[in-house]
């Protein structure tokens, strides 16, 4: 569907089948099974995906940009050269 649900007035805003197929049958009149209309959608190309949710535009751009180069910062220490110095030594 070239629209979003909600630009159509609806209270969701992803697409389904079962909701894809409702709002074609009240715009067309034309009612096909689930599985009709699932086999319409395959021979015209149209595939569902998940929505992928993502908190990156309530994410401060900078803030961001800072803590993924600390993060960097902190695996470069991890992957250091460790020294074989103890401080422990055995008492005589």
């Amino acid at each position: 569907m070239a629209k979003e649900p909600t630009e159509l007035g609806y209270a969701f805003n992803v697409w389904d089948a079962k909701r894809l197929m409702a709002h074609l049958e009240q715009a067309t009149g034309i009612r096909v099974t689930e599985r009709t209309f699932l086999n319409i959608l395959a021979e015209q190309d149209y595939v569902y995906r998940r929505p992928k949710h993502t908190l990156d535009p309530l994410q401060d751009k900078a803030v961001k940009a800072r803590a993924e180069a600390t993060l960097e910062e902190l695996k470069k220490k991890l992957n250091a050269p460790r020294s074989n110095f103890s401080l422990w030594t055995k008492r005589h």
